[in-house]
């Protein structure tokens, strides 16, 4: 009895086991047509750069405070993206196309920093340079086209995203007292993205996807440069001249969706 028992349980687990991947497989191949809506919910990774030029504004042409080098500092960002996603396909065939739209909070931020600074004569002054930025959200919308392989979709996108930055810098000079430049510029920015990715039907009803995605921003009714006064102010009416290049930015997400 003490061995049959287990005999028993292994066959009826083995059985249950066996069930269970004959009906998944049968889902499998009744999840092949995509026609229909979805929504669903993703989580991904982020990351980009953007290069912040600094560049010292003095009434006097003759003053040390203009002799200061312009530079660039590039700062990296990444973080994450959680989401959600809704759209609508129609297959002819292997043929899939369809549109979709999704929105995604952000933590893609990231900053840089220097010291000392440098003059253009190659001496340096106490202080520093510091450069950052911060995405808070991504959206997107745009048609998807695919070719069905069988039990994923393999697809491509295209289309128009806006995001929500913040992009800052400060210039800390200190000739005698501590100088304190800071800049900020807190833009929607909008663009365009692509990417591919592929999603596979789990069931009829449910599947998953991953996708890499890039994406362009400019800015949208603001100059990306900017000149602005000491805080607090000072008495020479020094500035620093900011300018923000956003590099493209890749993310890579995945998720589910539910169809109907």
């Amino acid at each position: 009895m003490s061995r049959a028992a287990p005999v028993r349980g292994r066959t009826v687990v083995m059985l249950g086991l066996a069930f269970f991947i004959g009906g998944t497989s049968r889902a499998f191949a009744q999840a092949a047509n995509w026609t229909g809506g979805y929504v669903g919910a993703q989580l991904g990774l982020g990351n980009g750069s953007v290069d912040t030029g600094f560049a010292p504004v003095a009434p006097d042409p003759a003053h040390p405070f203009k002799a200061l080098k312009p530079v660039t500092l590039t700062a990296d960002t990444q973080g994450l993206l959680v989401g959600g996603q809704g759209g609508f396909n129609f297959q002819a065939g292997r043929l899939v196309v369809g549109g979709q739209a999704d929105f995604a909070r952000s933590t893609i931020d990231g900053s840089t920093s220097v010291t000392p600074i440098v003059r253009e004569d190659g001496s340096t002054q106490p202080g520093s340079l510091t450069a950052a930025q911060s995405t808070r959200w991504l959206l997107n919308v745009g048609p998807r086209f695919g070719v069905q392989s069988g039990q994923a979709l393999i697809f491509g996108t295209v289309g128009i995203s806006l995001a929500q930055v913040k992009d800052t810098a400060l210039t800390d000079y200190r000739p005698n007292a501590t100088n304190h430049y800071p800049g900020a510029l807190d833009a929607t920015k909008h663009g365009w993205h692509w990417g591919a990715g592929a999603e596979i039907a789990a069931s009829k009803k449910l599947s998953v996807f991953g996708e890499l995605l890039s994406y362009r921003f400019t800015v949208a009714n603001e100059a990306e440069a900017r000149t602005f006064d000491a805080d607090p102010p000072d008495e020479e009416g020094f500035q620093v001249a900011y300018t923000w290049i956003a590099k493209p930015t890749l993310v890579f997400r995945g998720g589910i969706n539910i169809r109907f």
